[in-house]
């Protein structure tokens, strides 16, 4: 597991960006057809591709503009999230979003808004995949009323998190 200079757990990895978009089903066709990604799932929402062997190594989501919704870094488990959280509080960022755990990609995950007004995800536990799953769609994905991830005790986004999630264009 990779440590700062002061000895405390780092991201291991980048796990995944989210992209917001005017034009989900184009844009699945361009990563599915052009880059040769696979979907691995479709919410109402949202559709999830990956490369490899994680659950998703883009997100596309539906919205009015074309955006950078948020960039998500990998930690080698639950706990190394809540405490790289942690840190993020003490460094006085509250909490955009979490923590919870995600639907599609079984993920846990925390969100935050940067110094720049970008959003950023710590989180952990991917689902893996192979050629045998079952991509799932808009049915497979919803939550009871008033839950916003699997454990039901994720708070909504606040409204600093939701507005930096359109924040970042594209030119």
């Amino acid at each position: 597991m990779p440590l700062d200079a002061a000895g405390r757990q780092m991201p291991d990895r980048l796990a995944h960006v989210n992209i917001n978009t005017r034009d989900l089903d184009a844009d699945i066709r361009f990563f599915e057809e052009g880059l040769g990604f696979s979907l691995t799932d479709r919410s109402k929402m949202m559709g999830f591709l990956r490369t490899n062997s994680d659950h998703h190594a883009v997100v596309l989501a539906i919205a009015e503009v074309d955006t950078l919704n948020h960039v998500a870094f990998n930690h080698p488990g639950w706990e190394a999230v809540m405490k790289a959280s942690g840190r993020m509080c003490d460094a006085g960022f509250g909490i955009g979003w979490g923590p919870g755990r995600h639907g599609p990609g079984d993920n846990v995950f925390l969100y935050f808004v940067d110094p720049f007004g970008m959003v950023i995800e710590h989180t952990a536990e991917v689902l893996q995949v192979d050629e045998t799953y079952r991509v799932g769609g808009p049915e497979d994905w919803s939550w009871a009323p008033g839950r916003s991830d699997q454990w039901g005790i994720a708070p909504p986004k606040t409204e600093a998190c939701k507005t930096a999630q359109l924040a970042i264009p594209f030119l």
